[in-house]
């Protein structure tokens, strides 16, 4: 299957197959969420939107910056997505804290993780209070 990832429409539609398969942790198919995050910055372009839409392809798949570049994805929109791949490296709070910080520093990029954070803040509510939403919390209040 070959993919244009220089549209949104295109990047959604790459996501959507890169994410096959995965649920979140409501056992919701996780195409949802970056559906969400893309569209949530619709007002500010469609490489705000294609960003949204691949920011986290490149993290959670098999996928590379170098896959998504030779698929035609934007720079800027390369530039982005990799501001808020959390790398290997990045562990905890620490490393989340390191990608808050790289994310902010890239135009494209502090929007994208701005909606990233909104969009799961605003569904701890579904999972059953303990452990686990208790640490996304504390995560998401951190950004």
């Amino acid at each position: 299957m070959r993919f244009s990832l220089n549209t949104p429409e295109g990047c959604l539609q790459f996501a959507a197959f890169a994410h096959a398969g995965q649920v979140d942790k409501q056992g919701v198919p996780y195409v949802a969420h970056v559906a969400r995050v893309g569209s949530a910055l619709w007002r500010f372009g469609p490489e705000f939107m294609s960003a949204g839409y691949l920011h986290d392809v490149v993290e959670d798949t098999v996928f590379t910056l170098d896959d998504l570049s030779s698929m035609g994805a934007a720079a800027e929109v390369l530039s982005a997505v990799e501001a808020v791949t959390r790398k290997p490296s990045e562990k905890g709070l620490d490393g989340y804290r390191a990608v808050i910080e790289r994310a902010m520093g890239d135009p494209i990029g502090r929007w994208v993780k701005a909606a990233d954070v909104s969009d799961n803040a605003s569904r701890l509510d579904g999972l059953v209070f303990g452990p686990v939403r208790q640490k996304l919390q504390r995560k998401y209040e951190m950004a």
